[in-house]
């Protein structure tokens, strides 16, 4: 199935506010015991191609990271540059 945002890409970027240890110090600063960031695992909805989960695995080698979104072409164009403990699906 096409989409009408196959068609124009859209920009992706790192957002710090979603990064692993981003969360843990939130956690943390809640009063919540947080998985270690380190090896964290992350699903994001909406991934565009990859560019926030991407960023998120060359920090955290251990992590690892699977992302979605209904734009093929993005995904493909993610697929190209991910590295490999990230999986980017359509």
């Amino acid at each position: 199935m096409t989409f009408a945002y196959d068609d124009v890409p859209y920009d992706t970027e790192a957002n710090t506010e979603t990064h692993p240890v981003a969360m843990a110090t939130i956690a943390h600063l809640a009063g919540l015991n947080a998985a270690p960031a380190k090896n964290a695992r992350v699903l994001e909805i909406g991934c565009g191609d990859g560019g926030n989960l991407s960023a998120m695995a060359a920090y955290l080698p251990d992590a690892r990271g699977v992302g979605f979104d209904l734009a093929e072409s993005a995904i493909a164009a993610g697929r190209r540059s991910a590295p490999s403990n990230v999986d980017l699906r359509v």
